[in-house]
């Protein structure tokens, strides 16, 4: 039987959330303290998400610009009540490290990252990967990737707007990855 929350509960924290998470060893992302079951990604989408993932890792890695991280880490986008997401492919610039904000941490990051891709699902709704973009946008993540496996294209979304890049198009890192540019068919 399903357990359903009724509007006399209180809500979740980020730390329950990762209790529960241990404790069922099933994924959730918290959206203003109401966790939201995550399924597991189909084969084709694991493989985009691990293209894009290499691909700004090995970039990143080399010029020593931040970490990057995979769909698994969930990053505290709001609190109080709290909402933590977790996108396929984060980059965190090394600049937010270096006040003092510790790597060991072992709950979810309270550091915002500045890129964050997400590989659109089949039964993910427009509504539903516009809303997420622009939480991202608005907790201070600085470029939005939504890439679209369906139509081999992406959505940019920045704080100048939104752009949509075609199949032939390439994804540029602005400022946030000076120098990236990742042709689209590189990842399809």
């Amino acid at each position: 039987m399903m357990n359903v929350q009724t509007a006399t509960e209180s809500l979740m924290t980020g730390d329950e959330l990762l209790e529960m998470q241990s404790r069922t060893g099933k994924k959730f992302d918290l959206v203003k303290g109401k966790p939201i079951e995550v399924s597991p990604a189909g084969f084709r989408h694991g493989i985009i998400a691990a293209r894009m993932l290499q691909k700004i890792s090995n970039f990143a890695e080399e010029r020593d610009l931040g970490y990057v991280t995979g769909a698994e880490t969930g990053v505290y986008l709001s609190r109080q009540p709290d909402t933590v997401r977790a996108a396929d492919v984060a980059f965190f610039s090394k600049e937010k490290f270096q006040t003092g904000n510790d790597l060991s941490e072992q709950g979810f990051s309270i550091i915002v990252p500045d890129l964050i891709v997400e590989v659109v699902s089949p039964n993910d709704t427009r509504k539903e990967v516009a809303e997420k973009a622009s939480q991202w946008l608005a907790a201070g993540v600085r470029l939005v990737w939504i890439v679209e496996p369906q139509t081999e294209t992406a959505q940019v979304y920045s704080t100048q707007g939104k752009q949509t890049i075609d199949a032939g198009g390439t994804l540029n890192g602005g400022e946030v990855l000076k120098g990236f540019a990742l042709p689209l068919k590189k990842i399809f």
